[in-house]
């Protein structure tokens, strides 16, 4: 199997070399594109949350989200004076 392949290789390393360049150019375009719309996906939410009134942020040095309880620093939040909303944003 390998044999054949290799075969087909020497014998027409002209059509490889074409295939391997015009697979290596869709790929650069498509993970271009990816890449291009994430990046206009985060200046976006950037924007929008620049909108967004925010006193307090905290941050929690405990990355596993399923070990921690946020809701009760939430109600905690949520009881101090002036207070008017909570929301968590992970």
């Amino acid at each position: 199997m390998f044999a054949y392949g290799l075969k087909r290789l020497v014998r027409g390393w002209g059509g490889f070399i074409a295939l391997f360049l015009g697979v290596t150019i869709a790929t650069t375009l498509f993970a271009g594109t990816i890449l291009g719309a994430e990046k206009v996906g985060f200046e976006m939410l950037d924007e929008a949350m620049d909108l967004v009134p925010v006193d307090i942020i905290t941050a929690d040095l405990v990355r596993d989200v399923t070990a921690v309880d946020y809701s009760d620093l939430e109600a905690d939040i949520g009881q101090l004076e002036n207070v008017v909303n909570t929301e968590q944003v992970i």
